[in-house]
């Protein structure tokens, strides 16, 4: 694996974990930044972050070298 594609990953990883978080909290405790008001926006919000919590999964494992 290159040295720049690794460095790319790593970013991506980093960012796509604080975005699941950030998500997953808006979601079930309505934090802010990501507010949550109704039960649409918290599935929403919710569905997000599953899909970012996969994308930083795939991520590291293509780091890793198993994907």
């Amino acid at each position: 694996m290159k040295i720049g594609y690794l460095i790319g990953a790593v970013v991506a990883l980093v960012l796509s974990m604080c975005a699941s978080f950030l998500f997953f909290r808006g979601s079930i405790v309505g934090a802010l930044p990501v507010y949550s008001r109704g039960p649409l926006q918290r599935s929403l919000h919710f569905a997000a972050g599953i899909i970012f919590a996969t994308l930083a999964v795939g991520i590291a494992l293509k780091i890793a070298g198993k994907w």
